[in-house]
């Protein structure tokens, strides 16, 4: 059996150009920026220490995708809103929290909790 993965979907496109775009803007203009889980867990400098710690001690890999390679990988999601969060657990995912539920958490403390809590769903429907 695969280990599961947690999978981080951002609503922007990968490349360094792309990076450099997304930082500048969520400097200019934060309000407008279209990525959520990019606003709650990233800061000026990089992803948010908490953040970090947090998805270090989760029990499996943590994998992070763009749009682009995500529609790639995942096509039959590729109109799903983005961002996601995902757990992958052999061929299949499955959405634990979607863009509105990223889009209403308030801060990275709300988003942790919210992800606990569908990581604990998820694993009581596994058994």
């Amino acid at each position: 059996m695969n280990t599961p993965r947690l999978l981080l979907v951002y609503n922007a496109d990968s490349g360094l150009f792309n990076a450099a775009a997304g930082w500048a803007h969520k400097l200019i203009s934060p309000e407008t920026y279209a990525c959520s889980l990019c606003k709650i867990t990233y800061g000026h400098t990089g992803m948010l220490r908490a953040w970090q710690t947090y998805l270090a001690g989760q029990p499996f890999p943590t994998a992070f995708l763009y749009r682009d390679t995500f529609q790639e990988r995942y096509p039959d999601l590729a109109e799903h809103p983005l961002p996601l969060i995902l757990v992958e657990d052999g061929p299949g995912v499955e959405i634990l929290l979607e863009a509105a539920d990223i889009e209403v958490a308030n801060g990275l403390a709300t988003l942790i909790t919210e992800v606990e809590a569908a990581l604990a769903d998820w694993r009581s429907q596994r058994g």
